[in-house]
């Protein structure tokens, strides 16, 4: 729904590919650390490695509408991708998020993903987060129905207080931003998945722009 920029690099993950474009039974990611171990002439180098498992989302077989479905799925899907872009290291294989993506959205959202990695920075939920996405149904009659190639496009107020640090721990960028965005779900392989993202208008200080989002 939008095509990629690279404008602003350091905002909130979920936040700034917002701005530039536009349970799983999937194995876990694993980040792998090594150190090499102190040697002496009577020592050999050893190797430790220590193994971090980063959180694994469940995504529901089972839904109680289509409706709640779709919210549900792009719920998850913002989770997802705010996990894949945390510590330890930036993970853009993290298979719930190509679970819930598809199209050039899940093909920008790598890009994204690996970009950062290259720059070194991960991005964290602060204590306390107030990061939100309020959805705002579309009006007039819709058709839930789950065949394939079929699409579903809502309306969010997005608050995004993510904190963007390096892998050494120097935070680069701790503001708070909201956004308006059109939301595009489509079925794919069966399931409802997140194929665009087109934000409407610029970035915003605080979260005072979602105040009146919902009627």
């Amino acid at each position: 729904m939008k095509t990629a920029s690279k404008a602003i690099c350091l905002l909130s993950a979920f936040t700034l590919l917002m701005s530039a474009c536009s349970g799983s039974d999937a194995e876990p990611s694993v980040a792998t650390v090594a150190a090499a171990a102190p040697t002496s002439e009577a020592q050999e180098a050893t190797t430790t490695t220590e193994v971090v498992e980063r959180e694994q989302l469940e995504i529901p077989a089972e839904w109680d509408s289509e409706l709640d479905e779709i919210y549900g799925r792009y719920l998850l899907y913002r989770q997802a991708f705010n996990i894949a872009a945390g510590p330890p290291v930036i993970d853009p294989d993290y298979g719930p998020l190509q679970e819930l993506s598809a199209g050039e959205q899940a093909e920008l959202d790598r890009e994204f993903l690996e970009a950062r990695a290259a720059e070194g920075v991960v991005y964290l939920q602060p204590e306390n987060s107030i990061g939100r996405a309020e959805i705002r149904p579309p009006q007039g009659p819709q058709v839930f129905s789950k065949t394939e190639g079929n699409e579903f496009v809502f309306s969010i107020c997005g608050v995004n207080d993510d904190i963007v640090q390096t892998i050494d721990g120097e935070v680069l960028n701790d503001q708070v931003q909201s956004f308006f965005q059109d939301i595009e779900l489509t079925v794919v392989d069966g399931e409802w998945r997140v194929t665009g993202r087109a934000t409407r208008g610029e970035l915003r200080e605080g979260e005072e722009a979602c105040e009146n989002f919902l009627p």
